[in-house]
């Protein structure tokens, strides 16, 4: 079975199937790991999702998905397993990890799957010429084991200027 494995981060991206939006190969197990930064939390929406779709009648109860499946995974337990042409409900993350699992088996293929994802929590992309941000829960402290990532894009040529009006960080200084 070949194997495809990735790790991605960032504030946003896409995921895809691979051979997407055509017929999938037969025989693969990919993983893809979205990592967050720290404290956020990460929201997967599928805009396509077409994976051979199969159900077993077994007692004590149904086996679905079992051939070829998508599933969506974080440290505390599955968020879900998925297969057949029905888009799947928005997903969210409670953790800044998640790890999206595709498998295929050797016979019937389908189209797949187009997964986008986001991170929600602090920090954020900026693209207009002027703007403010603040650290998490401002003017009260912000939360501990917290990663805010502010990505300022701007127009080639152009510069960015910072004017900060109220800096307080807390450090805690161990001392043996």
């Amino acid at each position: 079975m070949a194997v495809c494995t990735t790790e991605v981060r960032g504030l946003s991206g896409v995921i895809e199937s691979p051979n997407f939006p055509n017929v999938y190969p037969h025989n693969r197990n990919c993983s893809w790991t979205i990592v967050a930064p720290l404290g956020n939390r990460i929201n997967l929406t599928f805009s396509h999702f077409d994976v051979e779709e199969h159900s077993v009648i077994a007692s004590p109860a149904p086996v679905e998905c079992q051939y070829d499946f998508v599933e969506v995974r974080q440290a505390n337990g599955t968020l879900g397993h998925f297969c057949g042409s029905t888009l799947p409900a928005e997903i969210g993350s409670t953790s800044d990890r998640v790890t999206i699992r595709f498998l295929s088996d050797m016979s019937v293929a389908h189209n797949g799957f187009r997964l986008e994802w986001r991170v929600v929590g602090c920090g954020g992309r900026l693209a207009k010429p002027t703007g403010t941000f603040t650290s998490p829960g401002y003017p009260q402290n912000y939360p501990v084991a917290t990663d805010c990532v502010w990505e300022i894009e701007t127009e080639p040529g152009s510069r960015v200027e910072l004017t900060i009006q109220q800096f307080d960080v807390n450090l805690n200084v161990l001392m043996n």
